[in-house]
């Protein structure tokens, strides 16, 4: 009977034997290619996260806007027909009248609804300021009659059937981009 310390000589002679003809592990070019192969994996999925993290923040934005948008139009057509266009601090005798969030608040002189106005003014500010270089510009046209091939159909507003209303924002997105929304709304 072979003594159990050769058995084990003999065992381990073998497996040195297999290992010699069948190498396990890898070689170090396969290493290095698996290496450069989820390098460049992880680099593509990186990068396009990065997009999709800017896609989201622009979504959020334009969300922001839209949203804005149209809390002005509504409010705009709650309001008395005058006050369109006074809110923008123009005169019954002006066409077109104009403010944004850039500019003061206008003076509005001799109007018994000066608070409400001005908080308006303050309340749009704060809203477009969450957007990055938010501002918000308010426009509106006094209209005669629906504009023609020879005619913009502009009138005073104290004469104007019906004013158009035209709210657009603009923000800058990350990297530059300039981005706007805008809104158009016809009062009768």
């Amino acid at each position: 009977m072979p003594c159990p310390a050769a058995r084990v000589h003999r065992a381990n002679f073998r497996s040195r034997r297999r290992a010699a003809c069948f190498p396990a592990g890898y070689t170090l070019i396969e290493v290095l290619v698996a290496i450069g192969l989820i390098g460049s994996v992880v680099v593509v999925i990186a990068n396009l996260l990065a997009v999709g993290a800017r896609s989201v923040h622009s979504g959020r934005h334009m969300t922001k806007s839209v949203a804005l948008g149209k809390t002005v139009m509504e409010d705009v057509l709650a309001w008395p027909y005058g006050r369109a266009w006074a809110q923008t601090g123009g005169a019954g005798s002006d066409t077109t009248a104009t403010w944004s969030t850039a500019d003061a608040n206008p003076a509005y002189t001799g109007s018994s609804d000066a608070a409400a106005m001005s908080a308006t003014c303050d309340a749009w500010r704060e809203a477009v300021s969450e957007l990055p270089n938010g501002v918000l510009s308010y426009r509106v046209d006094g209209i005669a009659a629906l504009p023609d091939g020879g005619s913009d159909g502009q009138t005073l507003f104290t004469e104007a059937r019906l004013l158009r209303v035209i709210v657009l924002m603009t923000w800058t997105e990350a990297g530059g981009r300039a981005r706007s929304a805008q809104f158009e709304q016809w009062k009768l």
